[in-house]
C-alpha cells in the first residue's frame, strides 16, 4: 500500500459528544445568567422600598427622641404602648405594623415600621428594642428624658 492511502483521514467537524458537552455548558451558563439577572432586577426593585422604610423609621425615631427628651415622665403600659408627659403624648405600635403618635387632636402615623419595634422602660427614659426577622432583639436604642437625667444627677 502506498503511504498516502495508509494515512488516517483528517478529522473534520465535531463529534457528537463534543456537541453535547458544549450544549450542556451553554445551558448551564444560560441558567446561571437568567438567575443572576432575575436576582439583580429584584434587588433593583426592592431597594427604593427598603430606603423608604429606613427613612420612615428614622423620622419616627427622631420624633420619639424629641418627645422623650422633653418629657418629665415616661410610662410604658406594655411593650407596644408608651405614654409621655402624663398621657399628653401617646405612642402605640399597631397590629398592622404602623406606629402612631397621638398628642391631643394631632395624630401622626408611620407605616410599616412597627413590626419589629418594642418599648421597654428604663430609669433614664425608654429603650426601643429593634427585633430581627426571628423576633430576637438585634438592637437597643436608649431615648433619655432630660428631666430624668437631671433628677438622677441631683440625687
Amino acid at each position: 500500500m502506498n503511504a498516502h492511502a495508509r494515512r488516517r483521514p483528517s478529522r473534520r467537524g465535531f463529534m457528537m459528544i463534543e456537541l453535547l458537552v458544549s450544549i450542556v455548558l451553554l445551558s448551564v451558563f444560560a441558567l446561571v445568567a437568567t438567575r443572576l439577572f432575575t436576582w439583580a432586577m429584584r434587588v433593583t426593585a426592592e431597594a427604593p422600598a427598603a430606603e423608604g422604610q429606613i427613612l420612615q423609621f428614622d423620622s419616627m425615631l427622631e420624633q420619639l427622641r424629641a418627645d422623650a427628651w422633653s418629657s418629665p415622665r415616661i410610662r410604658t403600659s406594655d411593650d407596644r404602648n408608651i405614654d409621655l408627659n402624663d398621657g399628653a403624648i401617646r405612642w402605640a405600635v399597631q397590629d398592622d405594623g404602623s406606629v402612631t403618635r397621638t398628642a391631643g387632636a394631632d395624630t401622626r402615623t408611620w407605616r410599616d415600621v412597627g413590626h419589629r419595634v418594642r418599648f421597654e422602660p428604663d430609669d433614664a427614659g425608654v429603650v426601643i428594642r429593634v427585633l430581627d426577622r426571628h423576633g430576637i432583639v438585634s438592637d437597643r436604642i436608649l431615648l433619655s428624658s432630660e428631666v430624668e437625667l437631671l433628677r438622677r444627677a441631683t440625687r
